[in-house]
């Protein structure tokens, strides 16, 4: 956790990396990786579901 932070500092500072790319970046991975663990969540309920009605 410590070296990612080094490299976010590394890059604001060296590389003239605007702080709002990175957090609208690491906003938008956010959203993705909870769309897919939503979307995963959703596909084991349905098994679930389906596997209980045959039965």
């Amino acid at each position: 956790m410590l070296a990612c932070f080094a490299f976010l500092l590394m890059a604001v500072e060296v590389y003239n990396v605007p702080m709002s790319l990175l957090i609208s970046n690491l906003l938008s991975m956010l959203v993705g990786l909870g769309l897919i663990v939503a979307l995963s969540a959703a596909v084991g309920w349905l098994l679930v579901v389906l596997r209980k009605r045959r039965k």
